[in-house]
């Protein structure tokens, strides 16, 4: 295939924008076949090979070319050979090498494949749960077959595939399916889809790069979605895979990888990839394609004629990360977060931003509750806690392994061996979400929105009541809008007048400790509740003013320090009345 690349490279068409489509066609077909047979076998066989660089000139501009292999899709590059002019005699070598590739294709003949296959089994017999990043779809698909073969060496292996073709929430519902499941192991067949935006820290703790990416910031994109804060893991395990006679690959590592790789051992920072990267990317490729000796990793000495360009592409490669380090390192100490936490001394701020989002006292202490109101048991164990699942509904006990305790923690970074539950865990949403239902459906279990009864701990009729306050957020400038919701505490005593009013700490200290020490009847229930609610929708206009006053407070919070780093672009405003989701009516005992 590199003999065939090159071949069509060399050969003159007379025409500068064909001989340039033909070189960029050649070097997708070279990153195809390497990735894998079967995305080489999609690229030779799943195209019309038409001759209309006409059409293909319109579709193609040259500063598009490189985007077409260049940018982090995981798709194949067959629109570049789909507008190429490729000869007669080239389409039978190219349907030649398609069935040739067809040979290669299982672990006895695809080298590749084989060496991923014997370090995962190595990683999942030392206990790891490995992650595989490929560059394209075909390539994952293919490799997530090949890999089933480890289901029987380890009986309790999951597997997943994830690619671009999958809807993005389906890409999340998988993968959080597969890391809430308890008691086994777990691999993860991925492409770049997932180098951003997904965490895979609570799953995964290794990594393995099955085709190198051109640049050199997604490698650590990758690592990063496991190689993070609250990884319970006290080592992150990775693997560069790279063919000794890959021509693409030894260039990337050599060039820019390691040179990437290099500067974050020694300064321990990590640099964007140089602005001038489609020049630089542009010039190694050349190289492969001109001399494909030269991409061997150990290759140092250079063929006579090839020598000047690639050392001046290395040079260049050096000269732009050398930029790009010195912008880093003034980044870094333009927004040093200590000298930005001391000019605007936000620690309060932040405290409320963690209420108001749910920190991890807050969902622990959920968590306890709900476990037992529902019909678990809940413990404390070593440094987490444990569920026995008792009684808890079905839904629940999914998340539970099949026997014996689940061993979870609330703190990130998690202990090994327990699972992390944070307010965005499924888990928690399950609970929230069947708590809410029974509030509102009046199903088992039942959640009491509005209760009336006497306490010893208030001396006047005293209401207590959970607000939903949304805010509407838009830009200054630009178009669009966002929807944001938040839960209030609010309450008063004896009625709804100044002096009455008690601000969100109280209702909620309130809320946390007070106890029941007589009933009321039903009937006085029903008649005090109709009267409360009748004096709070006489009395909107303060209910609005409160909630109007909290989001402000809220909004002059986040302004402090968002003007400080320049980006103060949104106003708020407040949807009134709130909705009123839950009135607690409490009258001193008798």
């Amino acid at each position: 295939m590199t003999l065939f690349a090159r071949d069509i490279v060399k050969e003159d068409t007379g025409n500068q924008f064909r001989q340039r489509l033909k070189y960029w066609a050649a070097l997708g077909l070279l990153r195809g076949v390497m990735s894998s047979p079967q995305a080489g076998i999609d690229m030779l066989r799943n195209r019309a090979f038409r001759k209309n660089e006409e059409e293909a000139e319109e579709l193609f501009g040259t500063e598009e070319l490189f985007d077409l292999l260049g940018k982090d899709r995981d798709t194949l590059p067959i629109d570049l050979l789909e507008k190429s002019n490729f000869s007669d005699s080239e389409v039978r070598r190219l349907r030649q090498l398609a069935a040739d590739l067809q040979q290669l294709m299982g672990f006895e003949k695809d080298w590749k494949a084989k060496a991923t296959y014997n370090q995962l089994k190595k990683w999942l017999k030392e206990g790891l749960n490995p992650v595989v990043f490929c560059k394209y779809i075909e390539t994952a698909k293919y490799l997530g077959g090949l890999l089933q073969k480890l289901k029987t060496d380890f009986s309790d292996l999951e597997t997943e595939v994830i690619t671009g073709d999958i809807h993005d929430e389906e890409r999340k519902e998988k993968i959080q399916l597969l890391t809430e499941k308890q008691d086994i192991r777990r691999l993860l067949i991925c492409t770049d889809c997932l180098s951003e935006g997904i965490n895979l820290q609570h799953g995964f703790n290794a990594v393995l790069h099955y085709d190198l990416p051109w640049n050199p910031n997604r490698l650590e994109q990758r690592e990063g979605r496991v190689d993070r804060f609250g990884q319970p893991s006290k080592k992150v395990y990775t693997y560069l895979l790279m063919g000794k006679d890959n021509p693409i690959d030894g260039v990337v590592a050599r060039v820019l990888l390691m040179k990437a790789i290099e500067i974050k051992q020694q300064l321990g920072i990590s640099v964007p990839f140089p602005e001038d990267s489609k020049s630089i990317m542009e010039a190694v490729s050349a190289a492969v394609l001109m001399n494909p000796s030269l991409a061997k990793p150990t290759a140092r000495q250079l063929d006579i004629g090839f020598e000047d360009p690639v050392a001046e592409e290395e040079a260049k490669v050096g000269t732009a990360y050398k930029e790009a380090v010195e912008k880093a390192e003034k980044l870094r100490n333009r927004f040093a977060q200590t000298q930005l936490l001391e000019k605007l001394d936000i620690e309060e701020d932040l405290k409320l931003t963690d209420e108001s989002l749910g920190n991890p006292e807050a969902v622990a202490e959920f968590i306890k509750q709900s476990i037992s109101f529902l019909g678990g048991h809940i413990s404390e164990y070593k440094a987490g806690f444990k569920i026995q699942p008792g009684n808890l509904p079905a839904t629940v006990k999914a998340f539970l392994p099949a026997k014996g305790a689940w061993a979870i923690s609330f703190e990130s970074p998690t202990p090994e061996g327990f699972h992390y539950i944070g307010r965005n865990s499924a888990f928690v949403e399950t609970i929230s979400r069947i708590i809410i239902s029974g509030a509102f459906d009046r199903i088992p279990p039942k959640v009491a929105r509005t209760s009336l009864f006497r306490s010893d701990q208030v001396d006047t009729k005293t209401v207590l009541a959970i607000l939903r306050v949304r805010n509407v957020m838009r830009r200054k400038k630009g178009v669009g809008e966002l929807v944001a919701e938040e839960l209030v505490c609010w309450g008063y005593r004896n009625t709804m007048e100044e002096g009455n009013i008690l601000s969100h700490a109280v209702v909620k200290e309130l809320l946390g400790q007070l106890r029941v020490n007589q009933d009321i009847n039903p009937a006085q229930q029903e008649r005090f509740l109709a009267t409360e609610i009748e004096h709070v929708k006489t009395n909107e206009t303060i209910l609005n003013t409160v909630v109007k006053e909290h989001t402000q407070a809220m909004v002059n919070m986040h302004s402090k320090y968002r003007k400080a780093l320049g980006t103060d672009d949104f106003e708020v405003g407040t949807i009134v009345p709130p909705d009123v989701l839950g009135l607690y009516i409490i009258y001193p005992k008798i």
